[in-house]
């Protein structure tokens, strides 16, 4: 049998949870995701765990993402992909180690924090520095995601821009 539609909407709130256009191209416009960013230039600190509230959004669908406490709150379980990425001034001294990190249910225990993007940078290299790293774990109603940071030095990072330098993002996968 063959079944055809073009939109499918919950019961309650008639919200278009999935679409099908004419080419069978299928999109879910209610899928929590979410890109956030500095605004701002900031500076690292040193330390493990180092959290940083990314106060801006390019996009927040489902709204999960608070840029008041840089925390993005599971409003469904699944499987989810998040990435972190750091990026310095040119201006940034000589870095030892400089990591872009996950931080999840505001633990900084081993098996909470989600290492990535190790990563040095010398004080001759007039250069940005970045850092990269992405996760895909499987989380519970709840469960709440921040972005953290590494470094061995204070350095200078990069903001506003959209997020085109430093960046926290994530969606549910399925």
């Amino acid at each position: 049998s063959i079944l055809k539609v073009n939109t499918i909407q919950d019961a309650t709130n008639s919200t278009t949870a999935i679409s099908v256009d004419t080419a069978g191209r299928v999109t879910t416009p209610a899928r929590p995701a979410f890109l956030a960013f500095p605004s701002a230039n900031f500076n690292t600190g040193t330390g493990a765990g180092t959290t940083q509230i990314f106060n801006s959004t390019q996009h927040n669908i489902g709204g999960h993402y608070s840029t008041s406490t840089g925390k993005f709150t599971v409003p469904i379980a699944g499987v989810y992909l998040f990435g972190a990425t750091i990026a310095t001034s040119t201006t940034a001294s000589a870095i030892v180690y400089m990591s872009a990190e996950i931080t999840f249910n505001g633990s900084l225990g081993s098996n909470k924090r989600y290492h990535g993007g190790w990563g040095n940078k010398d004080s001759s290299m007039n250069t940005h520095h970045r850092e990269h790293f992405t996760v895909q774990l499987n989380l519970a109603v709840g469960d709440t995601a921040q972005f953290s940071h590494e470094s061995n030095v204070d350095v200078a990072c990069l903001g506003g821009q959209n997020g085109r330098h430093c960046s926290f993002w994530g969606h549910l996968i399925g």
